[in-house]
């Protein structure tokens, strides 16, 4: 593969670093999950959207650490942030996932949940926006270092993007120091 590959995504995790950065909540989320998304397709072609989402995030990202939201929760999610912009979608407005209420900056997930357990609402639960960068960037290396990259994920990544370099996008996802957490205003 060309260097596109390598270029495109240290470009889309750069940009998620930045919305972060300065605050950016919702834009970094429709990246982060846009990259899910991308890589799902990549490692298993041209299944159904949900089942190769689901299927990347149990495989590649919980397998390395898992949030509390299941596979399935995140996919109602990034139906929700791509869509609407909103927390629900039609599947958790039909109780098939939980709705993810989102913190960012220096807000604690762990006083939402608290809240949420208090209410008794097991429809509901929080993730911090960091946490789930840090397990898609986890999610990222371990998929490119498998032996599933070959093969069949290699040539479907080349039909788009040449060359990758794993060495680079390996470097580059763990060798930059942690982003400020900023504000929560």
């Amino acid at each position: 593969m060309t260097q596109n590959f390598y270029k495109t995504y240290i470009q889309i995790f750069r940009g998620i670093e930045l919305c972060l950065e300065n605050n950016l909540p919702f834009p970094a989320l429709s990246l982060i999950y846009n990259t899910i998304d991308s890589i799902g397709w990549i490692a298993y072609g041209d299944i159904s959207v949900k089942k190769r989402f689901v299927k990347w995030v149990d495989e590649y990202m919980y397998n390395v650490k898992k949030l509390e939201p299941e596979s399935i929760d995140l996919y109602s999610a990034r139906c929700a942030i791509l869509h609407t912009l909103t927390p629900n979608s039609d599947m958790s407005n039909t109780n098939k996932a939980k709705v993810i209420a989102y913190t960012w900056g220096d807000a604690d997930v762990s006083i939402g949940n608290k809240i949420i357990e208090t209410m008794n609402n097991k429809q509901m639960v929080f993730v911090h926006v960091n946490d789930l960068y840090d397990v898609l960037k986890l999610g990222v290396e371990n998929f490119i270092n498998s032996a599933d990259f070959e093969n069949e994920c290699l040539q479907r990544a080349n039909q788009h993007f040449g060359h990758l370099s794993k060495e680079g996008l390996n470097e580059y996802l763990f060798s930059r120091s942690h982003f400020p957490s900023g504000n929560t205003d």
